[in-house]
């Protein structure tokens, strides 16, 4: 289900429309929102436990993993708060490969992260840094 919120920059006081449900598409990779139901297929994907070698902390089991995507889809508590949150996938087959997540505030952006799974830790970094 799309969902819009309409921010205002309190700096420049410029309107900011974003949509989370939207798909980004580039060349390779295909980004899609995140859902509660994409854990069962992602969770192969964040289990290797040398993704936490340099991170910290272990693979999440399924359980885990399906309690924090609902609390990142039902979105911050916070009033001017968004979290945003996606799929990464190859663009040729649809394979889950990551994800990425982003805070937007009325005021800034916050930090993005993203997080490929292994199969693409071990592939050029240009498929883990693609242009917007």
């Amino acid at each position: 289900m799309p969902w819009n919120h309409a921010l205002t920059y309190e700096k420049t006081g410029v309107a900011l429309a974003i949509t989370a449900a939207e798909v980004v598409t580039t060349d390779r990779l295909r980004l899609t929102p995140l859902a509660v139901a994409n854990a069962q297929e992602m969770h192969p994907v964040l289990a290797d436990p040398q993704l936490y070698r340099f991170t910290g902390g272990a693979a999440p089991g399924l359980e885990q993993l399906e309690r924090r995507f609902t609390v990142q889809c039902a979105g911050s508590d916070e009033p001017g708060v968004l979290w945003l949150n996606w799929i990464i996938r190859q663009h040729e087959d649809g394979r889950a490969v990551g994800f990425v997540q982003a805070t937007v505030t009325g005021e800034e952006s916050g930090p993005a992260c993203r997080e490929p799974g292994t199969p693409v830790v071990r592939v050029p970094r240009h498929l883990t840094a693609e242009p917007s």
